[in-house]
């Protein structure tokens, strides 16, 4: 893709959603201005984009601090509006570094649920690259392993992958 076609895409069809929620949001918007400054390119482009609560609803944001300063937010909400904000134009791809990896377990576990629910609800593809075993164990269906330059692809959770990689080692030996 040339520049022009990436600009085309950003955003819109390809979004992505950072470790640290600093790096995905504007700390002098609210919740709400976070995700309608997210949509602005789209709307540009007359591109039609979900309403902003509509947005916020799917992925679980309380309403109730949705118009206040970011600095009041949990690390998990932040993570959360994250999330929101990069699925805002209803991208068909969402990206995820490790956007778990500074959150506690509660705050994981709401995170967690709203990735699953972008996928359910707007048939978004959902691709993380992470660490954390419980999110591979509760979220995946499928496993990509890079093993020596080569992706071994797997289906099933983190639970399965083990097995199957045990099967195939066994086999290689």
């Amino acid at each position: 893709l040339d520049e022009a076609e990436l600009d085309e895409v950003r955003g819109t069809e390809i979004a992505m959603v950072l470790q640290g929620a600093a790096r995905n949001l504007l700390p002098y918007l609210s919740a709400r201005g976070n995700v309608a400054f997210a949509q602005g390119a789209a709307r540009q482009r007359g591109r039609p984009v979900p309403g902003v609560d509509e947005v916020l609803d799917l992925v679980g944001f309380p309403a109730d601090v949705a118009d206040g300063p970011l600095d009041h937010l949990t690390p998990g909400a932040l993570q959360l509006l994250a999330v929101a904000v990069a699925v805002s134009c209803r991208p068909g791809l969402l990206l995820g570094d490790e956007p778990t990896s500074q959150l506690d377990h509660g705050a994981r576990d709401v995170v967690l649920d709203a990735l699953a629910q972008v996928n359910r609800q707007w048939g978004t593809t959902v691709i993380v690259v992470t660490h954390d075993r419980y999110f591979l164990d509760q979220v995946t269906k499928w496993t990509l392993e890079l093993d020596r330059g080569k992706g071994i692809p797997y289906e099933g959770n983190y639970s399965s992958w083990l097995e199957q990689k045990a099967k195939r080692t066994a086999q290689e030996e």
